[in-house]
């Protein structure tokens, strides 16, 4: 079963491609998965996500899923989980590459 990101976004980030240019909004869990942190109504949610840079040329921001964050350490299972989904979807894109240059 493939488990879909939330959503991606294309985004320009003026040549940037990394978390660290963006500490306030991004924080870097392992090193591949970023927690997006936003305060909405005084409850702390987090979006859990990987930046995918395609073809060299746009970085992809993949939201992997979200919970509202009750303690200050991240549950440990929501990262694995946000791993899987990145492998998955690494898995399905490479798959998608593939099939695009055998078609040629």
């Amino acid at each position: 079963m493939f488990l879909k990101p939330l959503f991606t976004v294309s985004c320009n980030l003026n040549g940037h491609s990394r978390h660290d240019k963006f500490p306030k909004l991004f924080k870097k869990l392992n090193d591949f998965i970023l927690e997006f942190r936003t305060l909405y109504n005084n409850k702390a949610y987090r979006l859990f996500s990987f930046w995918d840079k395609i073809g060299g040329k746009e970085t992809v921001v993949v939201a992997t899923h979200g919970i509202l964050k009750t303690t200050q350490k991240t549950p440990p299972k929501e990262i694995k989980k946000a791993e899987e989904i990145r492998k998955q979807y690494l898995d399905y894109r490479q798959a998608g590459l593939n099939n695009k240059t055998k078609n040629k």
